[in-house]
């Protein structure tokens, strides 16, 4: 993501009332995003829609399939060097 989308993304999210962003001394230009009310009911929406998902994507397997799944994502994810921690 560029600089440019990054920060157009922020704005929107902040005109929808769902960040703040405030200046802090020591910080230059750098605006903190800080969650507002309205941003944290949004985002504890989204996470309960999420877990609803991956509770009926994952339903029919064992603990063991699950944690055989999580194991391979986490390798794939790794693989594209997207993010995770190397072991």
């Amino acid at each position: 993501m560029t600089p440019q989308s990054m920060s157009e993304v922020i704005d929107a999210l902040e005109t929808r009332g769902l960040i703040e962003r405030r200046a802090r001394a020591g910080r230059g230009r750098a605006l903190p995003a800080i969650l507002t009310r309205k941003g944290r009911r949004v985002l504890d929406s989204c996470n309960r829609a999420v877990d609803e998902l991956e509770e009926e994507m994952l339903r029919d397997l064992s603990a063991d399939e699950r944690e055989l799944l999580a194991e391979g994502l986490t390798s794939a994810v790794r693989a594209l060097h997207a993010g995770l921690p190397e072991r």
